[in-house]
């Protein structure tokens, strides 16, 4: 059976349609389906500008608008520093966030802030990050999640979604490894 997924977070189309832009979906067998609304953080990939012109990002890119209303794209997700200007990552599918000095780090796959307020960046693009009960970012080939008893599972494969389950397991495309 095909795998249908689209990655809110980075827009990375694999296989489906447009209108899926707001929802995870992993699709394995005949009837089973499991959804999940993305985040509210989800990149945006298209935006209006102060004088009402849109502005879109190239495929696997991002948009943010500055404290002026000015929209800049980006091959990578972009950010808003502290001083309201936007920065992106050059990278396809690379990340971008915002460090505890109101800084934008920007890197190869997604960006999390830790504990400490220092941003890390999972090295590959398609990469995925995401903290562990302890406030320290992990890393990995694919998307990343905290499982119900803290530790951090990822994809296997680059730009591969993780989700958790209606029992609380996390579910993958290719297979989960542990966060690093």
């Amino acid at each position: 059976m095909p795998t249908l997924y689209f990655d809110c977070m980075r827009h990375q189309k694999i296989w489906g349609s447009a209108f899926m832009a707001k929802f995870r979906v992993i699709f394995s067998g005949l009837f089973i389906g499991v959804a999940f609304a993305c985040a509210a953080t989800a990149q945006e990939r298209c935006a209006r500008d102060s004088s009402g012109a849109v502005v879109c990002a190239p495929a696997g890119g991002g948009v943010g608008v500055d404290s002026e209303g000015r929209v800049v794209s980006g091959r990578g997700s972009c950010a808003r520093d502290s001083h309201g200007n936007v920065v992106c990552s050059n990278t396809p599918g690379g990340g971008a966030a915002v460090d505890s000095d109101g800084n934008v780090v920007t890197g190869r796959g997604e960006c999390v802030r830790n504990s400490n307020g220092e941003v890390i960046c999972a090295s590959l693009p398609g990469g995925g990050a995401a903290t562990d009960s302890y406030g320290q970012v992990k890393t990995g080939p694919g998307q990343c999640v905290r499982d119900s008893n803290g530790k951090v599972m990822c994809s296997s494969e680059p730009y591969g979604g993780a989700a958790i389950d209606i029992n609380g397991q996390v579910v993958c495309t290719g297979t989960c490894v542990p966060g690093r």
